[in-house]
């Protein structure tokens, strides 16, 4: 399989992942006004879908690769998490707030990203 089909299979996961973020987000936030949930639910909830977004994109990518569906879905998460940890920093001129959940945040994405990509 060429490079350029895993390319472009990651980068169909990744397009999927951040519109599954972006819709799991409104949901969110629509829930977290109705129903006045409290910080951490909803940091709770963030975690949540992250899990989710990188499952979804190891899904994806595992449907565009043959072999080793569980280390492209992996990858596709570890891609996932960096470019969530981009936007955080430009979006915070700094990785501040970033040492404390970074860690945490980039292994489940790896984890969900090699879950979505084993179901495949």
């Amino acid at each position: 399989m060429s490079g350029t089909r895993h390319m472009a299979g990651l980068l169909m996961a990744l397009i999927v992942a951040y519109a599954v973020t972006g819709i799991l987000l409104l949901i969110l936030a629509l829930c977290m006004y109705k129903f006045g949930w409290k910080v951490r639910t909803v940091e709770f909830g963030i975690t949540i879908l992250y899990i989710v977004a990188s499952a979804v994109s190891g899904f994806v990518a595992g449907g565009h690769m043959q072999s080793k569906k569980y280390l492209w879905g992996c990858l596709s998460g570890a891609l996932y998490a960096l470019l969530l940890f981009t936007i955080s920093i430009i979006v915070n001129k700094g990785c501040a707030g970033l040492v404390d959940n970074g860690i945490s945040t980039f292994f489940l994405c790896l984890g969900g990203g090699m879950f979505g990509g084993m179901i495949r």
